[in-house]
């Protein structure tokens, strides 16, 4: 029985009597199994015990550990935000504040954010669409080469260019996983619409999340719209419709930490908040 953390390893492989072996692997840490934000600030370990068990044997304890590199996946938007622009979030060192806590130090001269959204973020929609990828059909709804999907990840992590050759189906799926793993969500699970909205009058719901939204969530929802209301103006090429594109938005918008379970919210506000998104998405403008 391996960590949470960690997925087997050659399960069926047979050892003789007197037999040594290591293996060493790489492995994506996600919020359902490891608090990612407290394994990139070193507040947290990769560190737990897994259990062999010997056919007709007794079981063994077998102490396991990794090495955590940190990763904008997980990492929250003011975090991702303060980074310069050319500063990969794998070299952003690590400071403590004057009451302990660690935080990132990614650029000790800043008042405030130093970009208006994550540059992760810029980067999986400038690439998507320089490669053509708004008329591709299917675009976000076909899966990548999960291959790709991992070195576009590590790219993303230590500031390398992506390759020419790269599908930007692969693109899209980062992009969605990006904004899945945040560290909180881009819409508050409190912003929610509660109360029944009326889907005949939609522009004062709308400006009322807008308003309430934090600046950076306000610019990251703003950006990833206005990126998907031209991506409907090729949906006779990537037969896309405002539909389906609500309920990703509603999906990876409100998806990031503990709380961060879109499906399992009331069905009242996952449906108003359809008719928000949905509205974003069809209205003369945001």
């Amino acid at each position: 029985m391996p960590p949470p953390w960690c997925e087997r390893v050659n399960p069926l492989r047979a050892l003789a009597w007197g037999q040594r072996a290591a293996t060493c692997k790489a492995w994506f840490a996600s919020s359902p199994t490891c608090h990612v934000q407290d394994l990139a600030l070193g507040r947290d370990s990769l560190e737990d015990t897994a259990v062999l068990h010997l056919e007709q044997g007794s079981d063994y304890f077998i102490f396991c550990k990794g090495a955590y590199a940190r990763s904008c996946f997980g990492a929250g938007l003011d975090e991702l935000a303060s980074c310069a622009a050319e500063q990969p979030i794998r070299q952003v060192p690590i400071a403590l504040t004057p009451d302990g806590q660690r935080r990132f130090l990614a650029n000790p001269n800043a008042t405030g954010p130093t970009l208006s959204v994550p540059k992760e973020l810029w980067r999986l929609v400038d690439a998507i669409y320089q490669r053509g990828g708004m008329r591709e059909r299917h675009l976000f709804l076909t899966l990548g080469n999960p291959t790709e999907v991992e070195r576009i990840r590590e790219c993303l992590d230590t500031g390398v260019g992506f390759e020419p050759s790269w599908s930007v189906h692969s693109l899209a799926e980062t992009l969605l996983a990006f904004l899945q793993s945040l560290a909180e969500p881009v819409i508050p699970p409190h912003l929610l619409p509660k109360v029944e909205v009326d889907a005949q009058n939609m522009t004062p719901w709308s400006r009322r999340l807008l308003e309430l939204l934090p600046p950076l969530n306000y610019n990251t929802l703003v950006y990833m719209i206005s990126f998907f209301r031209e991506l409907l103006l090729h949906s006779d090429s990537n037969r896309l419709t405002a539909a389906k594109v609500a309920d990703l938005c509603c999906t990876c918008m409100t998806a990031g930490g503990p709380d961060g379970d879109f499906e399992g919210r009331p069905p009242q506000g996952k449906q108003n908040l359809r008719l928000v998104i949905y509205h974003f998405l069809t209205a003369a403008m945001i």
